[in-house]
Order: structure tokens, then sequence, then C-alpha cells
């Protein structure tokens, strides 16, 4: 196998910290317009789309979170939502959820 060159390994390019910090202001405005932010929400106010849900319920069921994990997925995969600017929690933004907790491992 050949050397890695530094730029296949450094990754891409960030995202400068204007971009960074409109998209976290764009997000608190729509948590402030829903009428909470999404530390004080109820599961009820997640906006979940089924297949969002689904896959929160099959990892529960599989012992990949907690109920009180889950709870926390729920929230995390709303902010995502948030900072992408949509409306609707998807099956996409619980699984990126689900990955950041780096709790279990696929063994």
């Amino acid at each position: 196998m050949g050397r890695v060159g530094p730029d296949e390994y450094s990754g891409p390019r960030g995202e400068a910290s204007a971009g960074v910090a409109a998209r976290i202001e764009g997000a608190r405005a729509l948590q402030i317009d829903r009428g909470t932010i999404n530390r004080r929400s109820s599961p009820d106010d997640m906006g979940e789309s089924d297949e969002a849900r689904g896959l929160i319920t099959a990892a529960v069921g599989r012992g990949i979170v907690t109920a009180r994990g889950a709870d926390r997925v729920r929230r995390v995969a709303r902010t995502i939502a948030d900072l992408a600017g949509v409306e609707r929690v998807e099956e996409h933004h619980v699984a990126e959820a689900v990955g950041l907790r780096g709790e279990w491992r696929d063994d």
C-alpha cells in the first residue's frame, strides 16, 4: 500500500465560523417559533416522521439505546433537523444522532 498524502487524511475544509453561527441562530429561532427549545421539549413536540420514530423504537428494542437514551436521541435529532432548516425530523437525522452517541459498537 502506498503512502497517504496530506490532502487525503486531513478531511474536507471546515465550514466558516460565520456560517455555523448563522445556522445556529436559525435553529434557535425555529425552536423559539415552536414555543420551546429542544432541551425542554416533550417527545410529542419533536415532529418526527413515522420512519424516524420507527428507527428510535428499533434502537431501543435492540438495546442500542435505553428509553432515557432514546429521549436524548430525539432531542439531538430535532436539533440536527433544525440546523438543516427542515421542519420534520427524518430517519437520517435519527441515524446521525444515534451515531453521535458513540456508546455502542457493532462487534
